[in-house]
């Protein structure tokens, strides 16, 4: 329901992406804006590749719309595939991840799916995944199954608890997590056996192929990305089903990513909403589509006089952190017993550009600024480099239209310029 109240904004302003419950009541179609409909080009892919597995690189920058927009693709062709879609920073500890968690949890994932939609799957497939995975060397495991006859249908029986048992040792990064992912990763081979047994048993009783949607792993830190992307991509693309990774958008300027690109049928960018050209002139239609994603959401009439335009100014078209931003604001005038107004907004700007600037600090500060001083000046080809990668990853710079050209955060921006004025003094 649109806010019509302050405390309405509160409950409105959630950066989480849009669901099946609210997607109809607060979507809005911003392709055009963006420059490219990477969701468009994602269903007629995977319509017309039902019999043949694609493995997908999804990327754009964090609180771009990811999420949001892969409910959109699920919409559209949930009739003609088998869907897991899960995210894995809800469900497993980003920083442990590894390859090896990963294709556990979308095995886990498709059993608990299929199982929920009803689906008999067949005892010997069930008994035959038990008895590999309860071979795992973990004493609960051990005390749990022994004396446990290894009947027809003990996978029926004990699966569930099987995975819940393996899952907490991964999930909370026991002792025990190294003994499990060591026999994953050693019997890796047999591992993926099973798990595209389970595959196609699941697509042979739902009378479709099975798609699996892996989110958020751009949210970990750069350094996992690389070790599963850069290191293990045989094995992220081994099982026998449609698949679509995000991947930190740092890790699309790696000298190695050719190389990652080589295991995956096609990589698809989500680009930034244009709320101004590389000139710096404003873009109209970009700030028209997030002026109409706010008003799906409350009655603009809340805000005060140049509120909305300044908002979505310092935004960057960064959707996740305008939204942050909007609810701090609306927190800020409840709590002064007041209304939005620029002076609400801008305390909540502070306090957005001040997380930058932390980000920004410690041993590479200058290597940070100097950089940010190039992007102001290269817009369309900054050096390629970790440092680069670094303050992509932290939205301290953006890219817009793809790999068109980049900018700093408007946020940033006003950091990178009061830290040249304040040099420029201190020179005389």
């Amino acid at each position: 329901m649109r806010a019509k109240t302050l405390a309405d904004i509160l409950r409105v302003a959630d950066p989480s992406p849009l669901n099946e419950g609210n997607f109809d009541e607060y979507y809005v179609d911003c392709s055009l804006s963006r420059g490219d409909d990477a969701i468009k080009k994602l269903e007629t892919l995977f319509l017309n590749s039902k019999d043949s597995p694609q493995k997908i690189l999804f990327y754009g920058h964090k609180g771009c719309g990811k999420s949001t927009e892969l409910v959109r693709l699920i919409r559209k062709i949930k009739n003609d595939f088998f869907i897991v879609n899960y995210s894995i920073s809800d469900e497993l500890d980003l920083y442990t991840i590894c390859y090896e968690d990963l294709i556990f949890e979308s095995m886990r994932q498709l059993y608990e799916q299929a199982a929920e939609q009803g689906l008999k799957l067949k005892d010997d497939v069930l008994d035959d995944i038990y008895k590999w995975l309860s071979s795992i060397e973990i004493q609960e495991i051990k005390n749990k199954t022994k004396g446990v006859k290894a009947e027809v249908g003990i996978g029926g029986r004990l699966l569930p608890w099987l995975f819940s048992e393996i899952k907490g040792h991964i999930q909370f990064a026991t002792q025990v997590k190294e003994t499990v992912t060591t026999f994953l990763s050693r019997r890796f081979s047999e591992f993926s056996i099973y798990c595209n047994i389970l595959i196609r048993e699941v697509s042979k009783l739902a009378q479709k192929p099975v798609l699996i949607i892996i989110e958020d792993l751009d949210k970990a830190d750069l350094d996992k990305g690389q070790e599963i992307f850069l290191n293990h991509p045989r094995q992220i693309t081994s099982l026998d089903a449609h698949m679509i990774y995000t991947i930190p958008v740092p890790l699309i300027y790696s000298p190695s990513y050719r190389t990652i690109l080589s295991y995956f049928e096609a990589e698809y960018a989500l680009p930034m909403i244009k709320i101004k050209n590389i000139d710096g002139t404003a873009c109209t239609k970009g700030q028209e589509y997030i002026k109409k994603i706010i008003n799906k959401r409350l009655d603009l009439s809340l805000l005060g006089p140049g509120v909305l335009d300044k908002l979505i100014e310092k935004s960057g078209g960064v959707l996740r952190g305008l939204v942050d931003i909007l609810k701090d604001t609306a927190l800020n005038a409840l709590s002064e017993n007041t209304t939005i107004t620029m002076e609400t907004l801008n305390k909540s700007l502070d306090k957005a550009r001040n997380t930058f600037k932390h980000s920004l600090s410690g041993p590479r500060v200058d290597e940070y600024y100097n950089r940010l001083e190039e992007v102001c000046k290269n817009k369309k080809n900054p050096k390629q480099d970790h440092i680069l990668m670094e303050l992509l990853h932290g939205l301290c710079v953006l890219q817009y239209n793809g790999k068109t050209w980049y900018d700093v955060h408007p946020l940033v921006k006003e950091i990178v310029d009061g830290r040249r004025k304040s040099r420029k003094k201190d020179n005389g």
